[in-house]
């Protein structure tokens, strides 16, 4: 896969943990699941800040993102963003991050597979959150910076909800659409601009 190898766990382990992950904004209702419905009773300065840490947290996001893919970029001599315009690749740092909201909402409201094991071992963002998490706890955070396997099963996943799953063991309906169209931004998955997967 060439530069994916590249791309160490540690900086996506800190943007799944603390900037994507809808868990560091909002309250639970049984610790577990997120309540996506604020309470009537929140004044607009309160409203205004939630609004506003959000924004923070995107901006992070992408910018985590744009470091990422820069530092792979200059490994890599200069060739992995070369013809790539600034605005594609802030559109492209932005999808990733809208990927990842979206898969965690949709796994947290059970509209994936979560809870099949097949799915949480190899595709579940929230499992791959809570295994590098547990990898850093365990092994110290510059553990992460020698993984590359979290970027790869992203992939995958971003995938998986693109075109579907049909194994014997795990059946998911192709969601297709244009935000996890993997031809989109072919260079996130190394491949050039044009190519199909």
């Amino acid at each position: 896969m060439g530069w994916i190898d590249h791309a160490s766990s540690q900086g996506l382990a800190r943007l799944l943990r603390e900037e994507v992950n809808p868990r560091a904004v909002g309250s639970y209702d049984d610790g577990c699941c997120m309540t996506y419905t604020m309470p009537s009773s929140l004044h607009h300065n309160e409203w205004q800040e939630i609004t506003d840490r959000l924004r923070y947290q995107v901006r992070e996001a992408v910018e985590e993102i744009i470091r990422s893919l820069d530092k792979i970029d200059q490994d890599e001599k200069g060739q992995f963003l070369a013809g790539i315009p600034e605005s594609e690749l802030y559109e492209a740092a932005l999808t990733v991050m809208m990927r990842l909201v979206f898969l965690f909402s949709a796994e947290e409201r059970g509209l994936l597979l979560l809870g099949d094991p097949l799915y949480d071992e190899h595709y579940a963002v929230s499992t791959l959150v809570a295994r590098l998490q547990e990898a850093a706890d365990q092994h110290g955070e510059e553990v992460l910076e020698r993984r590359h396997d979290a970027w790869v099963r992203l992939l995958s996943t971003f995938r998986a909800v693109y075109g579907g799953l049909s194994h014997e063991r795990l059946k998911l309906l192709p969601y297709a659409g244009k935000l996890f169209d993997p031809d989109r931004f072919s260079f996130l998955e190394g491949r050039r601009t044009g190519t199909t997967w």
